[in-house]
């Protein structure tokens, strides 16, 4: 309504032509330097407003426009939208992440293909430099040539000593999971190997000298140094066995997975708000956050798996997937494992993907990713 007021159209007005908006688009979600077009009567005096116009997402225009009795209506009209697939190839020379820069992938799509692949891929000991990698994604451009939606990454692989690890999109009904392997296993297994991001490995799983004790001790976790308040996610969904102070292991949370996994995570420097005994927590979900609690040299996270209840080492444990496709759903992945193959072999040509609607319609778009 401000911008209308400025634009020199009477509060009455604007309020009138806000409201109808409101109806099929949410002014509220207007952001900074978002183009707004008003159009108004027939001479330059003539301030009433005949049209708003603006983009409400990548797929739609609304308008409010002055109706012949004198009040006005809302509408949304669909974009003429072209898909186009694009393919990166190449190697890696310092990180994942810079390679895919390098080859003007976009950087929401490289941090989506990191997050996926993590599962997979240890980033710190398994990619090398000349390993190489392969992006397929798409784009939509509208009608003025500009880039609308960024997005989605259909394919990615790297290469892990000499292995090709492979994760297609698939939405797998009901389940949350888009992306798995030629086998059709989902990429996301049950538990995270590294609970937190931007992190080192400090001190591994096994026999070492324990930092204050000066004597040797079987580690049994990993322990990750990071900046104090990291966030520190559940390694799986799970409820919580234990949240509190915990001895050595100063601020500690335990959670119990599908069995035979539970996972503990020790020296935080507070457990987050509603972790708390019995709670249900999700894969991915802040927990609690870096510290340095108990006995610890260092803000680090320390973190054990154990299955059966004894510890296992995090970086070698061969962790179970967290779906796999079957039945009808296996057959309709494979068939669009065989579309994404071909998009990767023709690259490069645009496809439409909405066409514009001249008409009033008032339905919403259909989803176009």
């Amino acid at each position: 309504m401000e911008v209308l007021q400025r634009a020199g159209i009477g509060v009455s007005e604007a309020y009138q032509a806000a409201r109808q908006l409101q109806d099929v688009y949410d002014a509220s979600a207007l952001s900074p330097g978002q183009a707004v077009h008003l159009r108004f009567g027939g001479s330059y005096q003539d301030r009433r407003l005949r049209r708003l116009k603006l983009r409400a997402s990548a797929e739609t225009n609304a308008a409010v426009v002055r109706t012949d009795e004198g009040g006005f209506a809302a509408r949304t009209t669909k974009r003429d939208l072209k898909r186009r697939v694009h393919a990166a190839e190449g190697t890696i020379r310092s990180s994942l992440f810079a390679a895919g820069r390098r080859h003007e992938v976009p950087p929401k799509l490289m941090i989506t293909v990191i997050r996926k692949l993590s599962y997979l891929v240890d980033f710190q000991r398994d990619l090398r430099e000349g390993d190489g990698f392969e992006v397929l994604y798409a784009t939509d451009t509208g009608p003025d040539g500009k880039r609308a939606r960024v997005g989605p990454l259909l394919y990615a692989s790297v290469e892990r000593r000499g292995e090709q690890l492979e994760m297609y999109r698939f939405d797998a009904e009901g389940t949350g999971v888009t992306y798995f392997n030629s086998e059709g296993k989902s990429v996301r297994r049950l538990l995270m190997r590294t609970p937190l991001n931007g992190a080192r490995i400090s001190s591994g799983y096994g026999m070492r000298e324990h930092p204050m004790l000066g004597y040797s001790r079987m580690h049994e976790g990993v322990d990750f140094a990071a900046s104090r308040g990291t966030p520190i996610y559940a390694a799986g969904d799970g409820v919580v066995r234990y949240a509190g102070r915990n001895g050595g292991y100063g601020n500690y949370v335990k959670l119990d997975h599908r069995d035979p996994f539970t996972t503990a995570y020790g020296h935080m420097q507070r457990v987050a708000d509603g972790v708390r005994p019995g709670a249900h927590v999700n894969q991915g979900e802040v927990i609690g956050y870096v510290g340095n609690t108990g006995r610890s040299t260092g803000p680090h996270l320390h973190y054990e798996i154990l299955k059966h209840g004894e510890p296992v080492n995090p970086r070698s444990l061969d962790l179970p997937t967290g779906y796999e496709l079957t039945g009808q759903e296996l057959k309709a992945f494979k068939q669009r494992v065989a579309e994404i193959d071909r998009m990767r072999e023709r690259r490069g040509e645009p496809t439409r993907v909405a066409q514009a609607s001249c008409g009033e319609a008032e339905s919403k778009p259909e989803n176009a990713c």
